[in-house]
C-alpha cells in the first residue's frame, strides 16, 4: 500500500481512554472509534510533530501489518496533513444540514400539541418549567382545535410531498394530550380518509394514561399508535414526584392505565424514568417489574434535562448504571439522553447527519394550539406560524438558522469537550431554559461526560468476554488495528 508523502501530524482531537481491555481512541469531531493495542499509540505518538508516513515507515522499519495500522489511522483522521483545518471539513456538512433546513428534505415528524395543559403536577415537569412565564404559555389558547390540527398536517404533507416523502410520524403530545382526545380521534380518522392512499402514518402518543379508557385504547390500537408514558420508579418513588395538584400519588392510575391498554391488546410501548432530588433516594429496581408485567421492552432513565440532580455527578451515574445492569438481567433496554454520545459515536458529521436529537438535525417541526411553530414541544422560541408553513423552509429563517446553529463545531462553548462531535451540543431545551435563567449546563454535560467514558468501558469488558467465545469485537473499521 501506498502511504502519502506529504508531513503528517497527530490530530488535536485524538482523545484516548484507558480499559481492561486498552486503550480506545476517537475523534473527537469525527469520531471512529477503534480499540488499539500499546504499539498501535507508540505508532500514534510518533506523529506529535509534524513527519511524513513514509520516512515513519522506514525509520522505524515497520512491517505490513504496521503500515495497515498507519494507513487506518490516517484514514480515520487521527494523523492528519499538517495543512488541513479540521473544522473547515465541517463547513460543507454544515452547508448541507442549512440547505436540507431550507428545503424540508429532512423533515418527516410532526408533533401537535394538542393541548397545554395537564391534570398531573409532577415536581419536575419539563413542559412546566421550560415554559413557565413565556408568551408560549399565556397565549389564550391552551386546546388545539380541529381545524389547527388538520391545517398543519396538510401544510406538513405538502413538504414531505415536495420532498419525496411517503412515510411520515405524527406524535401527539402536550401537556396531557388525552385531555384534548376529541382532537387526536378525528385527526387520525382526517389522516386515513384524506391521506391514507398516499402516505404510511407511524403515529405516536405520550400520555400520562390517567385519563385512558377502554374506547380510547381500541381506537389507539385501530391506528397502532405508539404509546409512550411516564413511571418514575415504583409507589413510594413516583408519588414523591409524579402527582396531582393536591399532591396525591399517580402510580395508582398509571399502572391502571398500563393495564388498560393491555387489556385491549395493545401494550404501551415504553416507559420513561426521571430522576431527581426528590425521588433519587426511593428510586429503584421495580420499575422494571411493572414492565415485565405488561411486556414493556424499553424503560428510558434520564435525570432532570433542565437541571439535573444536586447529588454528586458520580452517585448520578451509578444510579443510571444500576438501572441499565438491572434492565438488562431482564431483557430490557434502558436508554436515555446520555447514550446519544455513544450512538453517535460511529457516525461522522464529515458525512452523516449528527445530532443529539430530530429537532436539532431538522427532522420534526411542532405546531402549538395557538398554530405557533417550534422546534421542539418544549420550546419556547416560535420559528413561524402555521398560516405560513411553507416560510420556515427557506433561506435564512429562524428554522435554518437553528440547524446551522446546532450543527456539529458552531457552538463554540462546546470547542474542546472530549465528545464535542457525538454530543453534537446537547438537548436544545436545557440550553434554552438555561439561557433564560442565566445558569450553565455543566452539570449535564459532565453527567453525559462521565457515561459516555463508562459505556466505553463497559463495552471494552465485554469485547474481552466476547473475545473469549472466539469472537472478535468490531467497531465502525471493522477490524482492531494490529499492528507488531
Amino acid at each position: 500500500m501506498r502511504l502519502p508523502s506529504s508531513p503528517h501530524v497527530r490530530s488535536p482531537f485524538v482523545q484516548t481512554v484507558s480499559t481492561c481491555g486498552g486503550e480506545i481512541i476517537w475523534h473527537s469531531l469525527f469520531g471512529n472509534a477503534i480499540q488499539v493495542t500499546s504499539d498501535t499509540l507508540k505508532l500514534l505518538r510518533c506523529f506529535g510533530t509534524p513527519c511524513t508516513p513514509e520516512a515513519t515507515v522506514s525509520m522505524l522499519s515497520l512491517d505490513w501489518l504496521s503500515r495497515q495500522a498507519l494507513a487506518e489511522l490516517i484514514k480515520a483522521s487521527f494523523i492528519i496533513p499538517t495543512t488541513v483545518d479540521e473544522r473547515q471539513l465541517l463547513e460543507r456538512r454544515i452547508n448541507l444540514s442549512t440547505h436540507a433546513a431550507e428545503s424540508g428534505e429532512r423533515l418527516d415528524n410532526l408533533s401537535l400539541v394538542v393541548t397545554d395543559a395537564c391534570n398531573f403536577a409532577c415536581k419536575y415537569c419539563i413542559h412546566a418549567r421550560s415554559l413557565g412565564g413565556t408568551v408560549r404559555v399565556r397565549r389564550a389558547r391552551k386546546q388545539m382545535e380541529f381545524e389547527v390540527a388538520t391545517a398543519a398536517v396538510d401544510s406538513f404533507l405538502q413538504i414531505a410531498s415536495r420532498n419525496g416523502r411517503t412515510s411520515v410520524e405524527i406524535n401527539f403530545g402536550g401537556g396531557e394530550p388525552l385531555l384534548n382526545w376529541r382532537v387526536i380521534s378525528a385527526t387520525l380518522d382526517y389522516c386515513r380518509n384524506q391521506y391514507g392512499d398516499r402516505y404510511e402514518f407511524e403515529f405516536s402518543i405520550n400520555t400520562n394514561l390517567s385519563l385512558i379508557t377502554h374506547s380510547i385504547a381500541r381506537k389507539l390500537q385501530e391506528y397502532q399508535v405508539i404509546v409512550s408514558t411516564s413511571l418514575d420508579g415504583g409507589r413510594t418513588a413516583n408519588d414523591t414526584v409524579r402527582v396531582y395538584r393536591n399532591t396525591k400519588g399517580t402510580f395508582n392510575e398509571i399502572v391502571g392505565g398500563l393495564a388498560v391498554l393491555d387489556d385491549c391488546g395493545h401494550p404501551a410501548k415504553s416507559l420513561s424514568v426521571t430522576i431527581d432530588d426528590n425521588n433519587f433516594d426511593s428510586l429503584d429496581n421495580s420499575v422494571f417489574t411493572v414492565a415485565e408485567k405488561f411486556g414493556i421492552t424499553s424503560v428510558r432513565v434520564d435525570s432532570d434535562v433542565l437541571g439535573g440532580t444536586t447529588r454528586p455527578i458520580g452517585d448520578v451515574v451509578e444510579k443510571i448504571q444500576e438501572m441499565r445492569r438491572c434492565g438488562a438481567g431482564v431483557g430490557i433496554e434502558v436508554p436515555g439522553f446520555w447514550l446519544r454520545p455513544a450512538e453517535n459515536l460511529n457516525e461522522t458529521p464529515v458525512t452523516d447527519d449528527v445530532a443529539f436529537c430530530g429537532a436539532a438535525r431538522g427532522n420534526s417541526i411542532c405546531v402549538s394550539p395557538s398554530g405557533e411553530l417550534f422546534a421542539c414541544g418544549y420550546s419556547s422560541a416560535p420559528l413561524g406560524h402555521l398560516s405560513a408553513f411553507s416560510e420556515i423552509c427557506q433561506p435564512g429563517s429562524p428554522y435554518a438558522r437553528l440547524i446551522k446553529r446546532r450543527s456539529v463545531g458552531q457552538e463554540t462553548e462546546c470547542h474542546g469537550c472530549f465528545i464535542e462531535g457525538q454530543c453534537a451540543g446537547g438537548c436544545e431545551i436545557t440550553r434554552e431554559y438555561a439561557r433564560r435563567q442565566g445558569i450553565t449546563i455543566s452539570r449535564m454535560c459532565s453527567l453525559y461526560r462521565a457515561l459516555f467514558v463508562e459505556l466505553l468501558k463497559e463495552q471494552a469488558e465485554e469485547s474481552l468476554i466476547d473475545a473469549k467465545g472466539g469472537e472478535v469485537w468490531q467497531q465502525s473499521r471493522k477490524e482492531e488495528l494490529k499492528p507488531s
